[in-house]
């Protein structure tokens, strides 16, 4: 029977091999993400320096699935999002290891230094935001007809010269996927700086999970999630630059400077939500019910925990709250 060391180093490696069949399968669904992803993590496991197999193997793994999606071939947005991904990467594990800030003002600071440092690099080779866009809704707009086109040879007239009764079905799925395509090209910085957001928490997440010696504070809990309330200043500013007539050539910046502030405070009210929901003990209850919620209300949902993040930025809910639970 073999001793207990021995049970450990086995059971180690058998959670190491079904963590890399894990990521494996992750990757065939959202490899541009899981790349990203593996960026910051292979970079935070090197700076720690390895000593499990653990470690070793989710390294190795993370760095080589980087380096492979790095050299890929690609049009302009492949190369921008490797671009941004690569100077957020370095920004975000430079901080980790030289500061105790929390892992949203880590985020934020990578994505705006990466924003700045690919809108330079744009600028130094002559390509406007202009010919970026394009470029994005050319391949938005091919990936939209290839699966509108799908769907309507699914709704072919039948044999009698009778329409099928899910072609007015598809011709909305059409309109919405049209309408999809210059938004997607618009808010493309927006949509990438998110993107950015869950890559370093994933890494993040692993890192702390598989390494003995990490650098830098977790994620920490959901329910416990925030930001200072200074961040405020900046879609403030953002709106502002919206509403002015003669601000309007930065408009469109500013309106996805706005996104990602509503995406973040969005998380903020759906982390109050979390909250709440463990201070009173609804279980599971509550918790499918608030799925359930979701799914058929998301736009009013989304509306709400928008609302919900301002304010407890203003007035921080949760620390009115925990006195109450104590008592």
């Amino acid at each position: 029977m073999p001793d207990a060391s021995v049970r450990r180093a086995s059971g180690g490696l058998g959670r190491v091999v079904a963590a890399a069949a894990g990521v494996a399968v992750l990757a065939l669904v959202a490899r541009p993400l899981v790349a990203m992803a593996a960026l910051p993590l292979a970079a935070l496991v090197a700076a720690s320096r390895p000593r499990s197999h653990a470690e070793f193997v989710t390294g190795g793994a993370a760095a080589g699935l980087a380096g492979y999606w790095l050299l890929l071939s690609g049009d302009l947005p492949d190369q921008v999002a490797r671009s941004a991904a690569l100077l957020a990467t370095f920004i975000f594990v430079t901080v980790t290891l030289l500061t105790r800030l929390s892992f949203t003002h880590r985020a934020l600071f990578a994505s705006a230094g990466a924003a700045i440092g690919v809108t330079l690099q744009l600028a130094a080779v002559g390509v406007s935001f202009h010919e970026l866009r394009w470029w994005v809704a050319h391949r938005t707009g091919y990936a939209a007809r290839w699966l509108v086109g799908g769907i309507w040879s699914g709704t072919a007239p039948a044999a009698d010269s009778t329409i099928i009764e899910t072609r007015p079905a598809a011709g909305q799925i059409e309109e919405l996927f049209l309408d999809v395509v210059p938004a997607v090209a618009n808010y493309y910085p927006a949509l990438l700086a998110l993107e950015l957001f869950v890559a370093f928490a994933i890494a993040l997440a692993i890192y702390h999970r598989i390494t003995k010696s990490p650098q830098g504070l977790p994620l920490g809990r959901f329910r416990n999630f925030r930001f200072s309330e200074h961040l405020g200043w900046v879609p403030a500013m953002a709106l502002l630059v919206i509403l002015v007539p003669s601000l309007a050539a930065g408009r469109l910046a500013a309106t996805n400077v706005l996104i990602v502030a509503a995406a973040l405070y969005a998380l903020r009210g759906f982390a109050v939500v979390a909250f709440g929901v463990q201070t009173v003990g609804g279980g599971v209850f509550l918790v499918v019910l608030s799925a359930v919620i979701l799914f058929f209300l998301l736009p009013i949902v989304l509306a709400g925990a928008l609302v919900l993040g301002v304010v407890d930025a203003g007035f921080n809910l949760r620390r009115r709250w925990a006195p109450a639970q104590r008592q």
